[in-house]
């Protein structure tokens, strides 16, 4: 506790895991198969900061920021058997999993300013998460050893309250993803774009409509109007 309106809350953490869950190529002649075993190791290091603000002045308003490193051979039990079908080397050391993502940064806020008005907004900063770039032919680039563009997203909430003959209600506006921007989920490894495949493209191996997938960013700005009755 700063005062009575003001914390801080600093976390620290690191963890160590091993035998997770994985799949290991088998070979004996005539016989080649995979079997499930526990084998993968990870870690995860990092440290929490948190700024509190109790309503002071009709305003409530949360600070996050994290930094995390998360490492390790796979990201998911099933990565070793694909490794193995594409030709890559077996993984022996530790790299950025799939969902390492660096930084974090959280704004939540809440006010009051006049009677019957309620403001609530969050803000989501990211750093971009990683991917394994396409080289060239024949060369086996490091594991996720790129990374894809940063992502922020911005909700809005308004709602006033007002009374119809006694009936108390609240009238509500929501947007999501106030900036409408297209924050990347996938991208393409020849180019880290979530909508350009690169040379696929112009030799016609891909169509427009196909590698401007929707799905490979978040969704629009969304608006909602609703009608909250109160007691």
């Amino acid at each position: 506790m700063i005062n009575k309106n003001l914390s801080f809350d600093f976390t620290v953490y690191a963890k160590d895991i091993w035998d997770l869950l994985t799949v290991k190529e088998v070979i004996h002649p005539p016989y080649r198969y995979t079997v499930f075993e526990t084998a993968d190791f990870a870690s995860v290091r990092g440290f929490d900061v948190t700024l509190k603000m109790r309503r002071e002045r009709k305003i409530d308003l949360t600070l996050t920021y994290t930094f995390q490193i998360a490492l390790g051979n796979h990201s998911f039990p099933t990565q070793a058997f694909y490794d193995v079908y594409q030709g890559y080397p077996e993984r022996m050391k530790e790299y950025p999993l799939d969902f390492d993502r660096r930084h974090t940064l959280n704004l939540s806020l809440n006010a009051n300013p006049r009677k019957g008005l309620t403001i609530g907004t969050i803000f989501n900063f990211s750093t971009g998460l990683p991917y394994t770039p396409y080289v060239t032919t024949g060369l086996v680039p490091e594991p996720n050893s790129a990374r894809m563009g940063p992502t922020l997203t911005w909700d809005l909430l308004l709602e006033r309250d007002f009374k119809i003959r006694g009936t108390k209600l609240g009238l509500l506006l929501q947007i999501k993803n106030v900036l409408d921007r297209k924050n990347p989920m996938f991208v393409y490894n020849t180019t880290g774009d979530p909508w350009d495949p690169g040379e696929r493209r112009k030799l016609g191996i891909v169509t427009d409509d196909y590698a401007r997938n929707p799905s490979n960013v978040s969704y629009p700005r969304r608006i909602y109007l609703g009608l909250r009755f109160k007691r």
